[in-house]
């Protein structure tokens, strides 16, 4: 992925033009042209989509975040997986902030692009208005801290909105104190100080460095359930893998996985001779046949 700079160099080097280098189907090359000019503003989502593989991230946030016209949530969707999680978190608060209404409606859909720290933020911000909807607030559930989720809970309780109470439930640790009354979490605090200092250091750590440090504790003998949150989906399966060779508990690890890693990973332990009943749920049915196969032909 070179500096787009360097394509007319590339082009003279293997004599050809930038519409054969770049493979220019869908008028790849006349967008490159614009971003090389720096004459990004008639560039549309559509196109910039077409390019981002051949962009390098840097480049790429710095030209769409140029771009004089803001984007609204639906065309951020398009883009959220080309675009770097401080510069996405940056232009969707903004997009919100500017809007009418100032509500999440659309956020959904780029919450796996968003960090918690951002999602936090602007979920608690909808319940500071006091007219938000909780039930709109259900998908973004599985992306919010502990601290978020239970706002959220106590905002229906308090409110009398309880109809998505039951979508919500599965996300809340220590629902039924909270159901009860008790205060789980200090009034306006998410978590700990230290909590949240670690919290906001996580994120603005690169994916592979977090990965590292993962590693780092789990071979110390430490929990490392922290950082999954801030990993990709290889890093946790090659953490998972070593987690199962030092002998550790694997579960906490399976939902960050995708589900060729699970059964790469349910294969590795039968090899090593442990139980694999824990991964079929994550596991699809092709693969769980090949499981199944591999058992048989050993016994």
């Amino acid at each position: 992925m070179p500096d787009i700079a360097k394509l007319p160099e590339l082009c003279r080097i293997l004599n050809l033009s930038l519409e054969e280098l770049v493979g220019d189907d869908k008028g790849a090359a006349k967008t490159v042209r614009k971003m090389m000019e720096d004459e990004c503003d008639d560039v549309t989502v559509e196109e910039l989509v077409e390019v981002a593989p051949i962009v390098p991230p840097k480049q790429f946030d710095r030209v769409v975040g140029e771009r004089k016209e803001k984007m609204n949530l639906r065309q951020l969707v398009a883009l959220a997986p080309f675009l770097g999680r401080d510069t996405l978190d940056k232009m969707v608060e903004e997009s919100i902030s500017e809007s009418e209404n100032g509500s999440l409606t659309g956020v959904v859909g780029l919450a796996p692009f968003l960090s918690k720290a951002t999602l936090d933020r602007l979920v608690t911000n909808e319940l500071a208005t006091g007219h938000c909807n909780p039930g709109k607030l259900v998908g973004l559930c599985p992306f919010l801290s502990q601290g978020t989720i239970q706002k959220i809970v106590q905002y229906m309780m308090r409110s009398g909105n309880t109809g998505a109470l039951a979508a919500v439930a599965p996300f809340v640790r220590n629902l039924d104190s909270i159901l009860s009354g008790e205060q789980i979490l200090p009034d306006d605090e998410e978590e700990s100080s230290s909590s949240k200092t670690e919290a906001d250091l996580l994120d603005r750590l690169d994916e592979e460095d977090v990965a590292r440090l993962a590693m780092e504790e789990l071979e110390a003998g430490r929990p490392v359930e922290r950082y999954l949150d801030y990993m990709d989906e290889e890093d946790v399966a090659v953490l998972a893998e070593r987690a199962l060779e030092l002998g550790k508990p694997v579960e906490q690890y399976l939902d960050y996985m995708d589900e060729e890693d699970v059964a790469v990973l349910a294969e590795r332990a039968l090899d090593l001779g442990k139980p694999v009943e824990q991964y079929l749920d994550y596991m699809d049915e092709e693969d769980v046949k090949c499981l199944a196969k591999k058992i048989l032909k050993s016994r």
